[in-house]
């Protein structure tokens, strides 16, 4: 049978028709598959054309807008809430929003942008923005996508935090003052009562003299309490004063044991210094690291039976300079090292007697010259402090003796 040209022209229609309609099928469900996600998608997205229009959005933005502007509206451009305003406050007009600026060339495109937009009940929500624009295959601009999400949530816990640290610095600010005005009204009794004690020993009267005694000890222990006091809290707000210098390690280690030599000496107690040769000199608060080796000394000859021994020791290791004061007492059980360095910690799990801030101080100002406090103990071993504090420059000096 032969085929006429006419039969060839519908059979080729036919086809050109049938793969019209297998394309437009694909094309409805690829469309129904990018309007499934655009809906889906956790996010607001919305898109404009080159004047403003809303061309798209999903609802996730208009659950953010609070409204569904309807579409192709020529009235709403750039973006369909009610109202926008700039992350200070100030009203921001829509033709001078993110979205405008990227449509219009003057911004290529907008990343992690702060908007706050008003709804018409006159709630507002603040949302992280993210512009690209959209071009044609010449690459010419024919509109603008915007993904968006809400940090309101976000906003306001950080808006707490920055109160609650507010309050938190006023209330250092008023301990301090409070502190400072309570160890004034202190110090001014505490040296009548030292003026007093040194008038009334001069009498020469041996039970007397014993009165005076117990008075002087009293009269030390609340001086060195207001002290503590005032530096437990200039180490809390981070404001504890240091007067840096360059000095010899030996002679800070001196002036340390010499201070607590008679004390040791009445408990029968042996306190010796080893310095490492050559140790190179450090650079700190001379009085500060004096009064940090005190208070381990003093901690140290506490519980330290008569007839036991304390090393104060420096040397370098591993680009730092040790300070260290071991001692042959009883040793500290291995669940409380953990909290050794908690101020008043001992006093409740010890029964130790002190007011427990001789280490906390020692800690807290250990940190404050950039160096880190460790202790190692058991049962029956005793119990070795260490002050690590960064090496400076090298300095010959007299050996210890």
């Amino acid at each position: 049978m032969k085929t006429t040209g006419a039969g060839t022209r519908a059979e080729t229609e036919y086809a050109s028709s049938s793969e019209a309609i297998e394309a437009f099928n694909l094309l409805r469900e690829s469309e129904q598959r990018y309007r499934t996600l655009f809906d889906l998608v956790p996010v607001a997205v919305y898109t404009i054309d080159t004047t403003g229009v809303i061309q798209n959005f999903n609802r996730r933005a208009a659950e953010l807008w609070g409204r569904e502007p309807a579409l192709g509206d020529t009235d709403e451009r750039f973006c369909g809430s009610y109202k926008l305003f700039r992350p200070d406050g100030t009203f921001m007009p829509h033709p001078e929003c993110p979205m405008a600026l990227v449509v219009t060339g003057a911004l290529s495109e907008v990343r992690d942008a702060e908007v706050i937009i008003e709804r018409p009940d006159g709630s507002r929500v603040t949302v992280i923005v993210n512009i690209r624009p959209q071009k044609n295959q010449r690459g010419d601009v024919i509109g603008a996508i915007n993904c968006f999400y809400d940090i309101t949530q976000r906003k306001i816990g950080e808006e707490a935090l920055r109160a609650s640290e507010a309050e938190a610095r006023e209330a250092t600010r008023a301990r301090e003052e409070m502190l400072a005005v309570v160890s004034h009204d202190l110090r001014s009794p505490l040296s009548a009562v030292a003026h007093l004690v040194e008038l009334i020993a001069a009498q020469d009267d041996e039970r007397i003299a014993t009165n005076v005694s117990m008075m002087r000890r009293c009269v030390d222990r609340m001086q060195r309490l207001v002290s503590d006091l005032l530096d437990m809290a200039s180490i809390d707000s981070r404001s504890l004063a240091l007067e840096m210098g360059v000095h010899d390690v030996a002679s800070i280690l001196r002036d340390a044991r010499d201070g607590w030599k008679a004390k040791a000496a009445t408990k029968g107690v042996e306190v010796v210094i080893t310095v490492e040769d050559d140790i190179p000199a450090v650079r700190c608060d001379r009085d500060r690291m004096v009064q940090v080796l005190g208070n381990l000394l003093d901690n140290a000859i506490r519980f330290t039976e008569a007839a036991g021994r304390i090393e104060v020791a420096a040397r370098r290791t591993d680009g730092m300079v040790e300070f260290s004061v071991m001692d042959t007492g009883a040793g500290i059980e291995a669940e409380h090292l953990a909290h050794i360095f908690d101020r008043n910690w001992h006093i409740a799990q010890t029964g130790r007697q002190g007011h427990g801030l001789g280490l906390a101080i020692a800690k807290g100002i250990v940190e404050a010259h950039g160096g880190t406090m460790t202790v190692e103990s058991a049962i029956g071993r005793g119990a070795k402090f260490c002050a690590l504090l960064p090496l400076t420059i090298p300095l010959t000096g007299p050996s210890a003796s």
